[in-house]
């Protein structure tokens, strides 16, 4: 009763200050017939007997095989995120891959989602007490520390014990127990990664690892001479050119979706940190120390570029408070000429629904803009974390369900159903083949509607679940020419940022923590007065932003920062205990 008080009072602190701060498999394989997961999908009442005792459902006769036997049980599962794209609650259960985990498992699930992405309704659910046996959400958010310090969520490594033993070696790459390690300053694993690589993906030169880049509407580019836009310069050149010949098109849009990042920035901002050397948030002076990205001289220049699109209506000033619907359609509908923030894979996605207003025009990727290309510094990407993923993550509460909780996880993990949860299962390919471990999609399903392909065939539905790198190498197939060229252009940004994570991960409870939610409740709202100000009045609201950061006490977290990374070496040597990272070299 003591914690959930404290965990209650912390929520009530939460509500006033905190927003957010800031899943492992095997190696891909074919779905091969006689895999262990092939063997277990045979019907539920052949599987173990249900009233074996509860010692005998907790500890499996073979660890491999820690979902089979048990008795059905529904579980309650919160995602903490709004995006368009998120409707596992429409699909499970109707489409053939949920079906498939539910009937090898007997797990059922009831889906909480989040209506938007402030974390309100976490909050809620959190006040409420009756906490969901899973929660989905970033593991950096202040809310989830607080579960975590407050001994309301399972350390991995312990719950393992009883529920499927050997869980995280056989399931967890090292680059992430170490990622996650150094997130908690634990030697504990607190969560489970979503959108993760294999230590073989990280080691294959091959595999793409960069997605992100500029999208632009082809037909208009080569219109207007598919001129260069590796600098800053010339893009902002063609996006006026666009403005001049099409007055009722929108220029430049920052991404499909909206909603703000871990310290408050509109989309606009983070969105295109990479073209201002800023990927990985932080920057390094002349000598040596290591800052916040919105005290970089490099920051002042990105927020002069979003001031620019504003006032010169580059940009559509509704962005700043669309909804994710709203900027996905005027994406659809050719409103838009250039996407800063589009991933690759999307091409083909995105010019279908194109294509159906404007039957004539496509996407395509081109070069993206660094601010300082004349120095010889080029936009650059991440797009696989150092290969830990999404920074969204999987808790299990410490409910009665937790040791199901994470037998439906050790299921989930396993590389056929990471192969179904990418592909669909085999009545939606065209084609398999053994020797690539590639399946071709049939055309009917691969450019369906989501209704069809994720509702029905389930192909690609729950992403929150999936290995990355299987979905990465199927990218081309199937892949229109457009798609193929952008995803080879965009492989050539990726650059591993790995080492810049972990820096703000403040005590829940600290003075740190304290001024960390002030300084974001302050700036949030001041880069957007600095966007949407007169442009001669840039650089001195600028340093006004600053000098009310350090009057909050930024310089306490200042020096937080530059100790992590001055000893970034030592606490990655502490948490690497009992790992083989050789891979990562």
């Amino acid at each position: 009763m003591k914690k959930m008080n404290k965990i209650l009072a912390l929520v009530l602190v939460a509500v006033l200050l905190i927003g957010a701060v800031g899943c492992t498999g095997g190696n891909t394989s074919k779905p091969a017939e006689s895999s262990k997961a092939a063997e277990s999908s045979k019907p539920a009442e052949s599987s173990k007997p249900a009233e074996q005792s509860q010692a005998e459902a907790s500890t499996p006769e073979t660890p491999g095989e820690s979902w089979e036997g048990k008795d059905p049980v529904k579980l309650t599962y919160f995602y903490d995120k709004s995006i368009s794209t998120s409707d596992f609650d429409k699909w499970w259960g109707k489409d053939e891959v949920s079906k498939y985990i539910m009937e090898n498992t007997n797990v059922d699930i009831e889906w909480m989602m989040a209506p938007d992405n402030d974390h309100t309704k976490l909050q809620i659910v959190i006040a409420s007490t009756e906490l969901p046996d899973v929660i989905t959400a970033e593991r950096n958010l202040a809310l989830m520390r607080d579960l975590v310090d407050n001994d309301m969520v399972w350390a991995i490594n312990e719950l393992e014990k009883t529920a499927a033993p050997d869980f995280i070696a056989r399931n967890v790459p090292d680059h992430v127990v170490l990622q996650l390690r150094i997130n908690f300053d634990s030697m504990n694993v607190y969560c489970l990664p979503c959108q993760w690589y294999s230590k073989e993906a990280i080691s294959d030169p091959t595999l793409i690892k960069a997605f992100n880049g500029v999208a632009v509407i082809q037909q208009i580019y080569e219109e207007l001479g598919s001129p260069d836009t590796k600098t800053l310069d010339g893009f902002l050149d063609l996006l006026r050119q666009v403005k001049a010949k099409y007055p009722d098109m929108i220029p430049a849009q920052a991404s499909r979706n909206a909603g703000t990042d871990a310290d408050g920035n509109v989309r606009m901002i983070f969105k295109i940190f990479n073209m201002f050397d800023l990927a990985s948030r932080y920057d390094v002076t002349a000598d040596g120390k290591y800052i916040k990205y919105f005290e970089s001289e490099k920051f002042l220049d990105l927020l002069k570029f979003v001031n620019t699109l504003y006032n010169e209506q580059l940009m559509d000033p509704a962005e700043l408070t669309d909804t994710s619907e709203t900027m996905q359609a005027k994406l659809f509908n050719g409103m838009i000429f250039a996407n800063l923030n589009q991933d690759s894979d999307n091409i083909d996605w995105f010019s279908d629904e194109l294509q159906k207003v404007h039957p004539e025009w496509n996407w395509v990727m081109i070069d993206a803009p660094s601010a300082y290309e004349d120095k010889g510094v080029h936009y650059s990407s991440d797009g696989i974390g150092g290969g830990v993923g999404d920074s969204l993550n999987h808790f299990i509460i410490k409910n009665p369900n937790a040791e199901r909780a994470l037998q439906l996880m050790d299921f989930i993990f396993q590389d056929q159903t990471q192969f179904y949860i990418s592909r669909g299962m085999e009545d939606a390919w065209e084609s398999y083949d053994e020797a690539t471990g590639v399946a071709v999609l049939k055309e009917e399903v691969d450019k369906a509607e989501d209704a069809i392909k994720k509702g029905q065939y389930g192909v690609g539905a729950y992403w929150l679940w999936r290995n990355a790198e299987v979905t990465a190498r199927h990218k081309k197939i199937g892949a229109s020419e457009y798609q193929t060229f952008s995803l080879d252009h965009n492989a050539q940004y990726y650059k591993d940022y790995s080492f810049f994570s972990g820096a703000e991960q403040y005590p829940s409870d600290s003075n740190e923590q304290k001024i960390y939610a002030q300084v974001k409740e302050y700036y949030q709202t001041a880069v957007i007065d600095i966007i949407m100000a007169d442009p001669s009045a840039v650089e001195s609201k600028y340093q006004e932003l600053l000098n009310k950061l350090q009057e909050i006490g930024q310089g306490t977290l200042d020096a937080w920062i530059d100790n992590y990374f001055q000893n970034k070496a030592d606490i990655i040597a502490k948490y690497s205990e009992g790992l083989d990272l050789s891979y990562m070299q």
